[in-house]
């Protein structure tokens, strides 16, 4: 009964006295705490906020060290504007407009006057996502060596930039890797270039769809023992450094080979005419040169035929100069015979 007469003598006095050391003033509508003290706001017998008689306001903080600090979550539907603000807690923003300095935690500063975001004290910058059971995952952290990582949080030493996956290319058919992609307004062209690691091998894959090439398409890959392959994923025989699937065109191609000047050493035995032709006539190929069915089976070395055909060129050369002396010795006996 007599808090309800008090309350109702509210109306007509110009200071109620709320407790000893807490007095409300009707006409300034304010609340004054008096000798020094804090005025505290409770629910359930629960401390929901503080004003300390310096003028910082606690949220769920008994002893505020701010102008304002919160203890929880804040959630903020409208516009903050700002020339500094500390997030030491998780905060939500439909907008922030930060004029000068934004300091995350003690480390990471956004900062507006010259447009980046770095972080003090040597400390890594992480960017990072969370799913629904509260697990952090890194999308890129940037350690204070000047290191950049993609998926990890332990980026190489020896590299700037360090791309992570943990996916199952075998099963789930998205490799890790990179892409670089193009989109043409007009006619709505899509191009993409995915460069990618799967199996331990590199794949370089062009496609101009929209959804994963997939490492069948790979235009170009590098296998694990260095060898290129051009228009397919795979060989049979990996003794080539080099493997095009399709034809190759090229100003002029350079192969390291010995030559065959051999041939024209005193003690190089050449075959006779007459070997030679019975050569022929049972293996159906000149000696030396592999037949057509090897040919078709294992291809042929570009600078071991062209070494090759030199040296059937040469003895072709030497066999024309034996001919030739042949022919001086008859055209010489001729000679002789009509003279007599």
């Amino acid at each position: 009964m007599k808090k309800r007469n008090l309350l109702n003598l509210a109306s007509f006095a110009t200071i109620i006295i709320l407790t000893a050391n807490c007095i409300f003033a009707q006409n300034n509508d304010y609340i004054s705490a008096l000798n020094g003290k804090n005025i505290v706001f409770k629910t359930g017998n629960t401390e929901r906020m503080r004003i300390t008689s310096n003028g910082l306001i606690g949220l769920g903080v008994s002893d505020p060290t701010e102008k304002l600090e919160i203890n929880g979550n804040l959630k903020v539907s409208g516009i903050i504007t700002t020339n500094e603000i500390n997030v030491t807690g998780a905060t939500s923003f439909d907008s922030l407009h930060v004029l000068n300095k934004l300091e995350v935690g003690n480390s990471v500063i956004i900062t507006g006057i010259n447009d980046h975001i770095y972080t003090d004290d040597n400390a890594d910058l992480y960017i990072q996502s969370r799913d629904s059971s509260y697990k952090y995952n890194t999308i890129i952290n940037a350690n204070n060596a000047g290191r950049v990582g993609i998926g990890t949080i332990n980026p190489v030493n020896e590299r700037k930039l360090h791309i992570y996956d943990e996916s199952n290319p075998i099963m789930d058919g998205h490799p890790a890797g990179l892409r670089i992609e193009q989109h043409i307004i007009q006619g709505n062209i899509w191009s993409h270039w995915d460069i990618v690691v799967g199996d331990s091998s590199l794949y370089f894959n062009n496609s101009n769809q929209t959804g994963d090439a997939g490492l069948s398409n790979s235009a170009v890959t590098i296998k694990s023992n260095g060898n290129v392959l051009v228009g397919k994923i795979s060989q049979s025989n990996s003794d080539y450094k080099l493997d095009v699937e399709g034809k190759i065109r090229a100003d002029k191609v350079i192969v390291n080979t010995t030559g065959a000047d051999f041939v024209f050493e005193k003690d190089y035995s050449l075959m006779s005419l007459s070997e030679l032709e019975k050569n022929i006539n049972e293996n159906k190929h000149l000696p030396g040169i592999p037949s057509a069915e090897e040919m078709q089976k294992n291809g042929m070395s570009l600078g071991e035929t062209n070494t090759i055909l030199l040296q059937k060129v040469e003895e072709l050369t030497l066999y024309i100069i034996d001919l030739q002396k042949q022919n001086n010795k008859l055209n010489e006996r001729i000679c002789n015979l009509e003279s007599k």
